[in-house]
């Protein structure tokens, strides 16, 4: 499955999770937007939330993943 670019904006307190495994949080920036662009399996979920939550939110996304890919079957 080839890759797909993925667009996202963060601002100042809030934390972008990239499938559980990332985890990028921008406590202050020096302007309004930052954009970010990801390049990953459209399987891969993103989420955007707030700094103060993100480390719960991590260790969910964290745990369905593993569930995910334990019940899936991977041909190389």
């Amino acid at each position: 499955m080839s890759p797909h670019q993925k667009f996202s904006s963060l601002h100042a307190g809030q934390a972008l999770h990239v499938g559980g495994l990332v985890r990028l949080d921008l406590s202050q920036a020096s302007v309004q937007t930052i954009y970010v662009t990801i390049w990953a399996s459209p399987n891969v979920p993103l989420h955007l939330g707030k700094v103060e939550n993100a480390e719960d939110i991590g260790e969910t996304m964290l745990v369905l993943g593993c569930r995910k890919s334990a019940k899936s079957t991977f041909a190389f």
